[in-house]
């Protein structure tokens, strides 16, 4: 396979895992850089002026490789210590969520289900394990929606009256 050039055969998760390997000390200033701004979402452009903000030495050593495409395709990066969880786009139509914990430097690849989780974590500073759901019925449909995000129209459809 042709350095820097993402493909579907391997997943992101074992492409970071060989960078992190190869680079770790160089990889490990980056994510400490990101990991500084706290709790929050982090646009791509923010990711990358943190990456030009590494050292020179550093930077070189990932400029070429795997990382920083990896970078390039980031298109949020949600930080919540010692987690930063990145929503890459290698190509139209394809998402990848990849879990970083930066104390350890591991790599975990998240489903959509997970990534919205860890989203609505930051939003909510709780860390719920189960996702538990309300069903509101507004007239003849049914909508199911989170009850965290959606506890005062659960509250509100519960004292309706109907005639």
């Amino acid at each position: 396979m042709a350095e820097g050039i993402l493909t579907r055969v391997h997943s992101l998760r074992t492409h970071l895992d060989e960078t992190f390997t190869a680079h770790s000390n160089e990889i490990l200033s980056f994510l400490s850089r990101v990991e500084s701004h706290g709790k929050g979402i982090l646009q791509p452009h923010q990711l990358l002026a943190e990456f030009e903000a590494i050292p020179e030495a550093s930077r070189k050593k990932l400029t070429n490789g795997l990382f920083r495409e990896i970078l390039k395709s980031t298109c949020t990066a949600i930080v919540l210590p010692p987690w930063i969880t990145l929503a890459v786009r290698p190509r139209p139509g394809v998402w990848e969520y990849i879990h970083v914990n930066v104390s350890a430097l591991v790599v975990e690849e998240l489903r959509v289900p997970e990534y919205l989780h860890f989203k609505e974590e930051l939003v909510d500073g709780s860390a719920i394990k189960e996702t538990h759901y309300t069903v509101i019925f507004p007239s003849f449909g049914e909508q199911y929606l989170p009850s965290m995000l959606f506890e005062s129209i659960k509250n509100e459809d519960e004292n309706m009256k109907f005639d």
